[in-house]
């Protein structure tokens, strides 16, 4: 099997490191980057894009990044 694609491999690990950022060492809370209603006074503009890389749990960063790593170099060509 061959793969080609880092861009895939650069997005697995910064969604790895935003989970642990978030979720462990308590750096950056997920309200931050969590996507909210732009009424809501907790909006900011780049949360449109932040919120792509939070996940819930170990299980659920698990099996997306298995399915990014599975099916994204295909999606990608």
């Amino acid at each position: 099997m061959k793969f080609d694609s880092q861009s895939v491999i650069v997005l697995v690990v910064v969604n790895v490191m935003v989970y642990w950022m978030t979720n462990h060492f308590l750096i950056i809370p997920q309200e931050v980057f969590a996507l909210f209603f732009p009424e809501n006074n907790q909006f900011a503009v780049w949360q449109f894009v932040s919120y792509l890389f939070l996940h819930g749990s170990f299980t659920h960063l698990l099996f997306n990044m298995i399915a990014l790593f599975s099916f994204g170099s295909i999606l990608e060509s």
